[in-house]
C-alpha cells in the first residue's frame, strides 16, 4: 500500500511539474526596458518582427504587432530583425520601447551576432574623415569587422574625406559628406 501511494504522489508531482513547464510557454511579459540589441545600447527598429526581438532576448516568442514606440522619441538608427532574430537593416527610424513577449526558454533564444558601432570613424593613419560615398562593407574591414548592417550609415559634414572601396582600402579624396554613424557586424569567429 505505501508503495502505491509512493506512485501516486510521484506520479502527481510529475504532472503538475509537466502542466506547469507547459503553461510558461503562454506566459506573457511585457518588456518595456532594456530593448536593446544584445549586447550593444542600440535599439530595435519598431519594424522589426515581435517573434525575433523576444527570441533575441531570450523568450519563446513575440505577440505580433505588439511592438510600440512612444513619437516624443527621435527617429534614431537602429537594428531591424526578422521573425528568426537575423538583421534585415539599420535604417533611422522610430526605436520599439515596449513589445509584449511569451514564456522563455534557453531553447528558443537565437544566438545573437556582434555588432559595433563606428561612429564619425577616421582613416586611421591619416586622421581624414571617411566619406559618405565609400562602400560601408570596406569601411567595416578597415576597422576589423566583417561586414556592414545594411541601412545603417548616418550622414556626417561635409568636408575634406576618404573614400573607401570594398576591399578596405582608400579609393580616393573628395569633399563629400563624412559617415555620422555606421553599424559593423564582427567577424564570424568572435560569435561564439
Amino acid at each position: 500500500m505505501k508503495s502505491l501511494v509512493l506512485i501516486f504522489a510521484l506520479t502527481a508531482t510529475i504532472s503538475s511539474f509537466a502542466e506547469s513547464e507547459h503553461n510558461q510557454k503562454y506566459l506573457s511579459y511585457l518588456v518595456s526596458e532594456e530593448l536593446y540589441y544584445p549586447g550593444t545600447d542600440i535599439h530595435f527598429s519598431i519594424s522589426s518582427d515581435a517573434n525575433g526581438v523576444c527570441k533575441l532576448l531570450g523568450y519563446s516568442a513575440g505577440v505580433a504587432g505588439s511592438g510600440q514606440y512612444d513619437e516624443a522619441y527621435t527617429q534614431k538608427n537602429v537594428i531591424q530583425v526578422n521573425a528568426s532574430g537575423e538583421i534585415v537593416s539599420g535604417a533611422s527610424t522610430y526605436l520599439m520601447d515596449k513589445i509584449i513577449c511569451l514564456g522563455g526558454s534557453e531553447d528558443t533564444a537565437v544566438q545573437a551576432k556582434k555588432i559595433v558601432r563606428l561612429e564619425h570613424p577616421v582613416h586611421q593613419n591619416s586622421g581624414f574623415p571617411i566619406s559618405y560615398d565609400s562602400n560601408y562593407d570596406g569601411v567595416c574591414k578597415q576597422f576589423g569587422h566583417y561586414s556592414s548592417v545594411r541601412d545603417s550609415p548616418a550622414y556626417g559634414d561635409k568636408v575634406l574625406s576618404l573614400q573607401i572601396n570594398s576591399d578596405g582600402n582608400l579609393y580616393a579624396q573628395q569633399k563629400n559628406y563624412t559617415i555620422a554613424n555606421l553599424f559593423c557586424i564582427s567577424d564570424y569567429s568572435d560569435l561564439d
